[in-house]
């Protein structure tokens, strides 16, 4: 997904960012890996 955003921000009305996000959700929000792919998201959205 974090591959689509990189070419698309917006691809499908947000679908994929939507999409990391409930991974992150199932994940519990925390840990190092939901951390590192956060800040990956916020960088390609911000």
């Amino acid at each position: 997904m974090m591959g689509v955003l990189r070419k698309d921000r917006n691809f499908a009305d947000g679908q994929a960012r939507q999409a990391i996000l409930d991974a992150f959700e199932l994940l519990g929000n925390s840990g190092d890996l939901v951390s590192r792919y956060r800040r990956q998201l916020a960088t390609l959205l911000y």
